[in-house]
């Protein structure tokens, strides 16, 4: 059952190869928000896409979550986007 403060839609989104997450992020967000890119706050008003690109392209990248626009954005592996609409800055804990 879907709690008071979330939904229960969860996009993961398979990041393609050669494509930097920063850039799956907010592809994957369009989808969820329904949305053209242009819409969207700047990245950088969540995290510093630079650094998201440079950490997911780590070795031993494990898991990473933030708030952008008012969805928990987690990034597993380096590979895989997962957007969870509802998310609130309180909720984030990684």
């Amino acid at each position: 059952m879907p709690s008071k403060d979330h939904d229960t839609f969860i996009l993961r989104y398979d990041v393609e190869p050669g494509m930097r997450i920063s850039t799956a992020v907010v592809e994957a967000l369009t989808l969820v928000d329904d949305s053209p890119i242009v819409d969207l706050p700047p990245l950088t008003d969540a995290v510093d896409p630079d650094a998201l690109n440079t950490l997911s392209e780590s070795s031993g990248f494990g898991r990473f979550s933030f708030i952008y626009n008012g969805y928990e954005v987690t990034i597993e592996g380096g590979e895989t986007v997962i957007i969870t609409r509802g998310a609130s800055d309180a909720d984030t804990t990684e």
